[in-house]
C-alpha cells in the first residue's frame, strides 16, 4: 500500500483509510513541469559525459522501438521508451538526480501511458528519439536538453485535452 501511495495511485486519509486516488490535471501538469526540467538536466549532463556506449544503447533500443511501433505493439513500445529514457538518465552520473527522476517516473507512469496511447503519438515519438540520438551523438548537450524538455512539456497540452474530454478524471 505504501508503494502505491508513493506512486500516487492511492491516498491515505484520516478516519477513511486508504482510497484509490483520482488522476488530476493539476497533478499531471505539476509533475510534467518538474519532470521536464529535471530530465532535460539529466540529458544535458549525460551528453557532457561523452559516453559512446550510451549512443550504442540508444540506437539499439530505438531499433527495437521501430520494430514494435511498426506492429502497433504499444505495450512493448511503452516499455522500451521507458528503458530508452532511463538509459539517458542513468548516464548523467548524478545519483541524486537519478533517484529524483526514478520517483517522478513512477509517479507519472499512468500519464505517460495515456499520452503514448493517443493517435499518432508513436510515430511522433520515433521522430523525437531520432533527433535526440543525433544530438547526443554530435555531443550537442544544449540541443539534447532543449529537445527533451520541449518533448515533455508538449505532452501537457495533450493531457489537458484528455482531461477536458473526461478521460483523465476517472479513478485508476
Amino acid at each position: 500500500v505504501r508503494l502505491l501511495e508513493t506512486r500516487g495511485f492511492v491516498k491515505r486519509e484520516a478516519r477513511r483509510g486508504v482510497t484509490v486516488a483520482k488522476a488530476s490535471l493539476k497533478e499531471a501538469i505539476d509533475a510534467y513541469t518538474i519532470r521536464a526540467n529535471l530530465e532535460s538536466l539529466a540529458t544535458y549532463l549525460a551528453v557532457k559525459r561523452h559516453d559512446p556506449a550510451l549512443v550504442a544503447t540508444l540506437k539499439e533500443l530505438h531499433a527495437k522501438m521501430l520494430a514494435v511501433a511498426a506492429k502497433g505493439d504499444r505495450k512493448s513500445y511503452i516499455r522500451l521508451n521507458s528503458e530508452f529514457h532511463s538509459s539517458v538518465i542513468r548516464a548523467c552520473g548524478n545519483e541524486q538526480l537519478i533517484e529524483m527522476l526514478d520517483i517522478f517516473g513512477k509517479h507519472t507512469a499512468r500519464y505517460r501511458k495515456e499520452v503514448l496511447s493517443m493517435p499518432g503519438k508513436l510515430a511522433e515519438s520515433v521522430e523525437k528519439h531520432e533527433a535526440l540520438i543525433r544530438s547526443i551523438e554530435l555531443g550537442d548537450a544544449e540541443r539534447a536538453e532543449a529537445l527533451r524538455k520541449a518533448s515533455i512539456l508538449e505532452n501537457i497540452a495533450l493531457l489537458e485535452s484528455h482531461f477536458e474530454n473526461g478521460e483523465g478524471s476517472h479513478e485508476d
